[in-house]
């Protein structure tokens, strides 16, 4: 296929493999989120520090996520 509708199924399939992993991305979130309250609760420092880290990339990772789907809706109208 060339053209459009070659076009078209390309930004499908990527629209669903950016819904994926953005559904990982949260779901990972939520762990670290959770790590983050026990880390707090047992005054363990490098691990607070490490999964504070982590919630801050997976936030950005979900709003580009975020942003990359919104985009290519609107793209393929």
């Amino acid at each position: 296929m060339k053209g459009r509708q070659a076009k078209r199924i390309r930004q499908e399939s990527a629209l669903k493999r950016t819904e994926t992993q953005l559904a990982l991305y949260k779901t990972g979130l939520k762990d670290q989120q959770d790590e983050v309250k026990r880390a707090k609760k047992e005054k363990d420092k490098p691990n607070l520090t490490l999964a504070q880290e982590w919630v801050k990339t997976l936030t950005k990772k979900i709003e580009r996520a975020e942003i990359t789907i919104r985009n290519t809706e609107n793209n393929m109208r």
